[in-house]
């Protein structure tokens, strides 16, 4: 029942009572088929005996032990392995109390197999939840537990400021403690984070993702409304969704069924705006706000807009499922990180935006609507007096063509290139450290001088004062006979 994530107590504690609770039902379940938990419930019913132990307190206790057993037995593997990675995360409870699981992944070497386990240990009440403060826990709980945290070789956490802090963040004390605890924030929480960069760097993207969210709302709100949605839209089985602010794939899901299906949504909206039968205040506001909406959705801005954002968060969300498959490593997660990149800044283009603008003008076409973009309605500024008679005018003359490429497509884009840049910088320096060790394979094609370079700079890495985890030129030795003997498409774990 603890495995299956099941409560045990009910609104009772008495056997055969109605809502007494998964254990108590299931003992009465077993008293059916067993003789000794029958006659064990007939004393019990009996009062032939006090000590049931079927009480709460009993059951807390055996699940108590059975978890310190088990937790146990992760900290005797753990200690075998010597060194391991720490993996934190905090987030509130029921209670509103701030609770941190603490995990630790390490390698398991036996003779029978090789490979990385990663365990959960036990959660943590937080009551201070700065650096410092979460740094103090940290130690004292790796303290309590036995585990040194001069072994610590890694550290994993999310992007929060007092997580990876460069200077007061947990990251960073621990590293002060232990240099050689490498830090590799999460990388999916990283490209969440590149989107929302993205997505609030201008005006016209955070209205962009408003107006989304206002369709998602207007739908939403009356289950009338829904029905008209889903008759226009048919059997395709894509409906409207809403934004999330910590879950980024929540807008390439709301962006979808737009991109798809724009013009049935605008009639949607417009069956609604038109629906005579809707009267008194609440019909007149619904018609009212479907009337906006729809104008809104069928600016030709908000149409290139479309393609654009769906463009790139389809690129990103490949991407991010890929961060998040169980065999990604260093090599592989840089490379696609690379060629995300690569395909923002190709998207830079001009033939890009030209395509953009094409799509878009398709779009139109389906609304009825002209592939125009209006002139910017902006309040009349103030004058400025000239010094001198020569002297032109400070406000720059822009069409509204390249004014939206300037202002929304060239800035959405450069800030997310400038975004993965800073946010993956740790992980790609990283992977010129350990990266050679993933590409095992082609041990044998390397020239041993580059090999060497890569096993000093390995040994520089793990060596800190008079302690070092590996020497150079043993590393390098062991490399290159162990070269001559690996298959070709031999991985870490295979070559161990």
């Amino acid at each position: 029942m603890a495995m299956q994530n099941m409560a045990f107590r009910g609104s009772t504690d008495h056997l055969y009572e109605h809502n007494n609770g998964n254990f108590l039902k299931l003992v009465e379940t077993i008293g059916l088929f067993d003789s000794v938990m029958a006659e064990h419930i007939r004393r019990i019913q009996s009062k032939e005996t006090h000590v049931h132990y079927l009480g709460k307190e009993i059951q807390n206790e055996i699940i108590g032990m059975l978890a310190s057993q088990i937790q146990q037995e992760i900290l005797k593997m753990l200690k075998s392995a010597k060194y391991f990675s720490l993996i934190l995360d905090c987030t509130p409870d029921a209670s509103r109390t701030e609770q941190m699981t603490v995990v630790v992944r390490f390698v398991t070497a036996l003779e029978s197999c090789v490979g990385v386990k990663e365990h959960f240990l036990e959660f943590t009440h937080l009551t201070d939840s700065t650096g410092a403060g979460m740094t103090d826990v940290v130690v004292k709980k790796l303290g309590d537990l036995g585990i040194d945290i001069m072994d610590m070789r890694g550290q994993g956490y999310d992007n929060g400021s007092n997580m990876r802090g460069k200077h007061s963040g947990v990251q960073k004390r621990v590293q002060d403690i232990n240099p050689r605890a490498f830090y590799v924030p999460c990388s999916a929480h990283s490209l969440n984070l590149v989107v929302n960069d993205a997505a609030s760097c201008c005006l016209q993207a955070v209205e962009f993702f408003t107006v989304i969210q206002e369709v998602y709302n207007f739908f939403a709100a009356s289950t009338s409304r829904w029905q008209v949605l889903k008759r226009h839209i048919g059997d395709s089985g894509l409906t409207v969704k809403p934004l999330s602010n910590t879950r980024w794939e929540s807008r390439i899901e709301a962006l979808k069924p737009i991109r798809h299906h724009l013009g049935d949504v605008y009639d949607a909206l417009l069956s609604i705006a038109e629906d005579d039968a809707l009267t008194g205040a609440c019909g007149v506001r619904a018609r009212c706000e479907a009337r906006g909406i729809a104008t809104k959705i069928k600016t030709y801005p908000f149409l290139c807009s479309i393609i654009t954002w769906y463009d790139i968060l389809y690129e990103i969300n490949i991407t991010s499922k890929i961060l998040q498959t169980m065999n990604i490593d260093i090599p592989h997660a840089t490379e696609q990180l690379n060629a995300t990149k690569q395909f923002l800044v190709e998207y830079r283009t001009d033939s890009n935006f030209d395509r953009v603008l094409s799509s878009a003008r398709q779009l139109a076409d389906e609304l009825e609507t002209e592939a125009v973009f209006p002139p910017q309605s902006a309040a009349r500024q103030r004058k400025r007096k000239k010094m001198f008679p020569y002297e032109g005018d400070d406000t720059p003359v822009m069409d509204t063509k390249q004014n939206y490429r300037v202002g929304f497509f060239n800035q959405v884009l450069d800030c997310a290139i400038r975004s993965v840049e800073e946010r993956f910088s740790l992980l790609r320096d990283h992977g010129r450290v350990f990266g050679f060790l993933y590409d095992i394979a082609s041990l044998k094609e390397k020239e041993n001088t580059i090999v060497l370079q890569d096993c000093l700079r390995l040994e520089k890495a793990l060596t800190h004062g008079d302690s070092r985890d590996v020497d150079g030129h043993e590393l390098f030795e062991e490399l290159t006979a162990l070269g001559r003997h690996l298959v070709a498409g031999s991985k870490p774990l295979d070559a161990l």
